[in-house]
């Protein structure tokens, strides 16, 4: 499935005409073929797995299993888009694309998707360590909009004189830029600029905040072994 896709989005792709995400389809492709050992040792070390699992860790433990980077990557594309309380609707959208039109039944063939309402409600089911590192996500992302970079600019602008036709003298100037997600939109920024004295400032700050996270990393790892929830 393609990252990120909700169910109702699925449920509006699906009224809105007879499209699917081919990532979707072919995800699901993937987990109709797993062989039932496979599964059922996915699941089980999954629902093994102590304090929380974030996505790398995830990919990483299927790729052990399944022995294929691809495959494995489809499987957690499934495991991190589809909740198990959706299987059964996700499903029902499967269902209905394939009854819309004979190329999609060729698509995801009767076998196949016999095969999918077997294993996909084995696939994907409540885990606890995933479980976990979603609602660290969530509160995490509760707080307030996610930056995705943050820029620097330096540059020197001139200072003319009365008749504007000399430049008398040039002033250095940082502007601070960041870019960041919220809930509505994607991409938003806001400028300012940084005297500097608190550029010094940020630095200096910035700075502390690395050591306290090291602390704190360190600290938590003492208390909760593999509790440590990188969620951003």
């Amino acid at each position: 499935m393609p990252d990120g896709i909700s169910f109702s989005e699925l449920q509006e792709l699906c009224e809105a005409g007879d499209f699917l995400p081919p990532q979707m389809i072919d995800d699901l492709e993937n987990v109709a073929g797993i062989p039932d050992a496979a599964i059922d040792r996915i699941a089980t070390e999954l629902q093994a797995a102590s304090s929380i699992l974030d996505p790398k860790q995830v990919n990483s433990l299927l790729t052990e299993v399944v022995a294929n980077e691809g495959l494995a990557s489809a499987l957690a594309r499934t495991l991190q888009n589809i909740p198990p309380d959706e299987v059964s609707g996700t499903l029902e959208i499967l269902s209905r694309w394939r009854s819309r039109h004979p190329d999609n039944a060729k698509r995801v063939s009767d076998d196949a998707f016999q095969s999918l309402k077997v294993k996909l409600p084995r696939l994907v089911r409540s885990y606890p360590a995933i479980e976990r590192y979603r609602k660290a996500r969530r509160l995490a992302t509760r707080i307030g909009p996610v930056v995705q970079r943050i820029e620097l600019i330096c540059d020197c602008r001139p200072v003319f004189d009365e008749a504007r036709t000399h430049v008398e003298a040039m002033t250095p100037l940082t502007t601070l830029r960041i870019i960041y997600d919220d809930e509505t939109e994607t991409g938003r920024a806001f400028e300012v600029l940084l005297p500097t004295a608190e550029l010094e400032d940020l630095i200096s700050k910035a700075t502390q905040a690395q050591r306290k996270l090291t602390v704190l990393r360190e600290s938590i790892q003492q208390w909760i072994p593999d509790g440590l929830a990188d969620v951003l």
